[in-house]
């Protein structure tokens, strides 16, 4: 198994990532203005001949929507995740692979949430007796855009 800057079950019991609770209205977003106003972020290292349907593909309304829906339901996810996880260590190989570059903001919840980040990803190497932790130094979150390369070479590495 290959984890990709990948969330923690426990992630959201975590005072950084804790969710503020939302009002029960909120859950409809098609044509709001929350939908409208996010912004596709797309790597540099993207391939430049599907840029530009890339973006098109993630400007769509469906799309923005999902992601906002990808949000809301990703604490439950892990919440469900986390029920699973009371045994003991896998031992089937797994491979972690974590983002070098800052994502959150330069302030001080963004510190505290890039250090807490870190020490998620390490934990994620007591899912298997047979787990490897990488750092990506030149990547973002989107390490496969960002360094395919290494995501690559890293992944097919036999144990």
């Amino acid at each position: 198994m290959v984890l990709v800057d990948s969330s923690h079950p426990d992630q959201f019991n975590t005072e950084e990532f804790k969710r503020i609770e939302k009002k029960q209205n909120e859950k409809a977003y098609k044509n709001s203005y929350k939908v409208r106003i996010i912004q596709p972020i797309i790597s540099d290292s993207y391939p430049v001949e599907n840029k530009r349907l890339a973006l098109r593909l993630m400007s769509s309304m469906k799309s923005r929507s999902t992601l906002l829906n990808e949000m809301d339901y990703m604490e439950i996810s892990a919440q469900q995740v986390a029920k699973q996880t009371n045994h003991p260590p896998y031992i089937f190989p797994v491979t972690i692979l974590t983002r070098g570059k800052r994502v959150w903001a330069n302030d001080e919840l963004g510190e505290r949430r890039e250090q807490q980040w870190l020490r998620l990803q390490n934990d994620l190497k007591n899912i298997s007796m047979q787990s490897r932790h990488y750092l990506a130094e030149e990547s973002g979150h989107v390490i496969h855009l960002d360094q395919p390369g290494f995501v690559s070479k890293i992944s097919c590495q036999l144990y």
